[in-house]
């Protein structure tokens, strides 16, 4: 939370020579209240992020989009999130944003998983995954689609897809190692157990 805090102070005088950063500025108090679970005042600090972005606009309004979907999930609101986030990825679709759908789509089905539609929740990482490693890609973002893949089939029950996806998610945690990561891994193992 201090590091998050500092890298703000940081982007707000980045802001003053760079306008069009005051967008991650917004962001990172979203995400700073995030951590500090006050979710209702991270919905609040998203709301001049969309001030400040407009698809097309600026790069990063899927950014500020795909947040906006998590904090709905976050204010226990995941069926609005639900429709929001289909919205957004709509947008992102018509506009041809394709990178930003992406990015939106994996906190949809965070969203749909959520709302307890785990079978669509885990169609939309199935094909999250396959365009994915259609790119080659590997290392987090992979590890955290396979964590989700895993979170829906433990909600579906299906302990085989469960187990296929928790192994996936390990061997590509193992190249990087990150703490933080390890532990959401143990999380969903000891809910799985439960």
């Amino acid at each position: 939370i201090a590091g998050v805090k500092e890298i703000l102070e940081r982007m707000t005088k980045a802001a003053l020579v760079y306008p069009k950063w005051i967008v991650y500025v917004h962001v990172g108090r979203h995400y700073h209240r995030r951590l500090q679970r006050d979710f209702a005042g991270a919905l609040a600090a998203l709301e001049p992020a969309f001030e400040a972005t407009a698809p097309r606009d600026h790069r990063d309004w899927p950014l500020v989009a795909a947040a906006h979907v998590e904090a709905l999930c976050d204010v226990g609101k995941p069926h609005e999130a639900v429709r929001v986030g289909r919205e957004y990825v709509a947008t992102c679709r018509e506009l041809e944003i394709h990178p930003g759908a992406s990015q939106i789509e994996q906190v949809l089905a965070t969203a749909l998983l959520a709302a307890g539609a785990a079978t669509e929740a885990a169609a939309l990482a199935d094909a999250l995954i396959a365009e994915t490693t259609s790119w080659n890609a590997g290392g987090l973002a992979l590890e955290l689609l396979y964590e989700l893949r895993a979170r829906a089939a433990l909600v579906e029950r299906d302990e085989a897809a469960f187990t296929h996806y928790l192994s996936l998610c390990r061997r590509e945690g193992e190249a990087h190692a990150v703490p933080a990561l390890a532990a959401r891994i143990q999380r969903l193992v000891r809910e799985a157990e439960r």
